[in-house]
């Protein structure tokens, strides 16, 4: 990308491919470190990156769990500070593997193993939630490191999954129904149905869909704001419980055959813009969009995630460099 976005720093090794930055982590009172951090995951790597904001320097954390073959596929970054990880399915395991961090031995040490596999989130009160395929939805707290299992859940592959700050969980549950998928414009869920398990009621719902056809979706879950995004098309309004198409034409930011792929929302950030990228195939890159303007743009033809700080910068990873924008106007 060029400016307005500058190099921060160079990763320490020889590196082309794509990236992950995961969260900035803050230091707080109870904290056991002393920079604030910038967490990465970069291509094939085995080593998770970290970049000390304070110290402009980059440490490595190894993503194998301590006393097991398992890899950290996700992390997640609880209220108190402590990083955790997820080990989901493999060809050797079913199931998935909970694990934290050693602050200490810069290690993941493996904390539970549940004997299902799923999609794992952490709730905003500090408790994991795991949604396996077809068997049930099941907590995991933290504190006293017990598993409950809450409810059976829906019959069929959870594809995908995301948890608002209310606590709700919204997934998309492959139902086996494959639509036509040479109509244009396409349906849209390819196959499957969205699902919301309320923390209120403590029980599954069916989400009824927009009546007219949407642009073909792959469905990938995004919460902002009370907003339900399903890749970057548009959203559902969480509260009034109704849908809202963005745009219709995939073709404006991303040049090239939009029929494998559809792109997906990363950020909203703190001046309501959007930030997506497109990473199925061909074409690839990262684009942002302004809902007031109506004005956007395709802006790196490489791929990563942004995050953003407490300064209003933002952050993002692309070919070995860590990449800095500053948001907040100049004084």
């Amino acid at each position: 990308p060029s400016a307005p976005w500058t190099v921060q720093a160079h990763v320490p090794i020889s590196d082309n491919s794509a990236g992950t930055i995961y969260f900035i982590r803050y230091p707080s009172n109870e904290a056991k470190y002393d920079n604030s951090e910038i967490w990465v995951s970069i291509g094939q790597e085995r080593e998770l990156y970290v970049y000390l904001l304070d110290l402009d320097r980059w440490e490595t954390v190894s993503q194998k769990v301590v006393g097991t073959d398992r890899i950290i596929h996700e992390l997640f970054l609880a209220n108190d500070g402590t990083v955790w990880g997820g080990s989901y399915w493999t060809i050797d395991h079913e199931n998935t593997l909970l694990s934290r961090l050693n602050e200490e031995t810069r290690r993941f040490e493996p904390v539970y193993t549940f004997d299902q596999s799923g999609f794992l989130e952490l709730g905003p009160n500090g408790v994991f939630w795991l949604l396996t395929h077809g068997d049930g939805l099941y907590t995991f707290d933290i504190e006293s490191k017990t598993s409950t299992r809450v409810i059976d859940s829906p019959s069929g592959l959870v594809r995908d999954m995301v948890m608002t700050d209310q606590g709700d969980i919204y997934f998309i549950i492959d139902d086996g129904h494959l639509t036509d998928q040479m109509q244009y414009p396409y349906p849209y869920l390819d196959q499957g149905s969205l699902m919301r398990f309320s923390g209120k009621s403590g029980a599954f719902e069916e989400v009824h869909l927009p009546e007219e056809p949407w642009p073909r979706r792959e469905g990938t879950l995004f919460v902002a704001d009370n907003q339900l995004w399903i890749d970057a098309i548009g959203y559902f309004d969480l509260k009034r419980e109704t849908w809202h198409p963005l745009y219709s034409d995939l073709s404006v930011y991303f040049s090239g055959d939009m029929f494998w792929g559809s792109p997906r929302l990363m950020l909203k950030d703190s001046y309501d813009i959007y930030w997506f990228a497109l990473d199925f195939n061909h074409p690839i890159g990262m684009a942002w969009y302004d809902p007031v303007s109506g004005e956007g743009c395709m802006f790196t033809t490489r791929l990563s995630s942004i995050v953003e700080d407490f300064d209003r910068n933002l952050w993002m990873y692309s070919a070995g460099k860590l990449y800095r924008y500053s948001l907040a106007p100049e004084d």
